[in-house]
């Protein structure tokens, strides 16, 4: 075989070569064109504005707004509305629901990028029977002593408490009542002096917090003397002119328990939760704006020791077993 055979050959080679690479990659741009074309179109994300209202269209707070299928779930606000991430172009079942009220589950399809709706919840016909309604501030405290008026009123507005019902004041820390048949959900209205106004929906035997205004306020340091280093066990406690708890402090650095309180008069506790110091009460003490109260009270060791007694026969002097 010449060299201009040999040559021949290697260029039919090289071209055969070129052929299939061309045609696998062809091939190749075909599949994958093929396999975008099939490919689903990428979900949009949407929001669904929901807000609900009871028959009298007041807003109604609370309310458990959700979507099963895609385990999405939100809560009403004061304006009785709720936000939920969905796919556009889908169709959903809600579920809303609160206590009092019947729920509902209607469809949606979310045809809007932000699709807006609303939705109305009817209050269940409950068979009156007595309630009892505690208020108690935000910490848990309740305001018995306190003097508050309380309003109620039903969600339907055709049907309304007994006038010697309706408002009333109390310085028990409670309401008792039997709500009038077909009254729907019981709204209640509270406020006193130093707390600000609260309106609530209520079920059953409930408690209402109340939110103290702010105040003006000092700073009572009160110095627990007894010794250099007095153990963590012991606790000062400042209770109000009625006996209410207002603070509770643990001994800081160099025996002193500071804490800022509203103006007014106090008395305070010291003790020890051990008990091996005796407990001393500070009375009289005075706040006032924006200045330091400084006290002082001084607490002793409790003296403990054990005793035992034996008993012994007059005459021959012997123990006495078991006396």
């Amino acid at each position: 075989m010449d060299a201009d055979e040999i040559k021949y050959r290697i260029d039919e080679f090289l071209q055969n070569k070129a052929l299939v690479a061309g045609a696998v990659l062809a091939i190749i741009v075909i599949i994958a064109a093929a396999f975008i074309f099939l490919l689903p179109p990428a979900q949009q994300n949407a929001t669904l504005n929901v807000k609900v209202f009871d028959e009298s269209q007041r807003p109604v707070e609370n309310a458990t707004v959700s979507i099963e299928e895609i385990g999405a779930s939100a809560l009403t606000n004061s304006n009785g509305a709720a936000k939920l991430d969905v796919v556009l172009g889908k169709t959903y079942s809600l579920h809303i629901e609160k206590l009092g009220y019947k729920s509902q589950d209607p469809e949606v399809t979310v045809d809007e990028a932000s699709l807006d709706e609303e939705y109305t919840l009817e209050a269940r016909g409950l068979m009156p029977t007595s309630q009892t309604i505690r208020f108690q501030d935000l910490s848990g405290r309740s305001l018995a002593g306190k003097l508050l008026k309380v309003e109620l009123s039903c969600s339907n507005d055709s049907v309304s408490f007994p006038e010697g019902q309706r408002g009333k004041n109390t310085t028990e820390g409670q309401v008792n009542f039997t709500p009038p048949e077909g009254c729907g959900v019981i709204e209640i209205k509270v406020n006193g002096a130093g707390f600000s106004e609260t309106s609530t929906a209520v079920y059953g035997d409930d408690i209402v917090k109340l939110a103290s205004l702010e105040s003006a306020k000092g700073t009572l340091k009160l110095t627990v003397n007894g010794g250099e280093d007095l153990p963590s066990t012991i606790k000062v406690k400042v209770y109000d002119e009625t006996g209410s708890l207002v603070s509770a402090e643990e001994l800081g650095y160099g025996n002193l328990a500071s804490m800022a309180l509203p103006v007014g008069t106090y008395y305070a506790v010291v003790s020890d939760d051990e008990g091996d110091y005796g407990s001393e009460e500070l009375r009289g003490i005075e706040i006032k704006e924006k200045e330091f109260t400084e006290e002082s009270v001084t607490i002793s060791r409790q003296l403990k020791m054990r005793l035992a007694v034996k008993g012994r026969e007059k005459g021959s002097n012997s123990a006495i077993e078991g006396a």
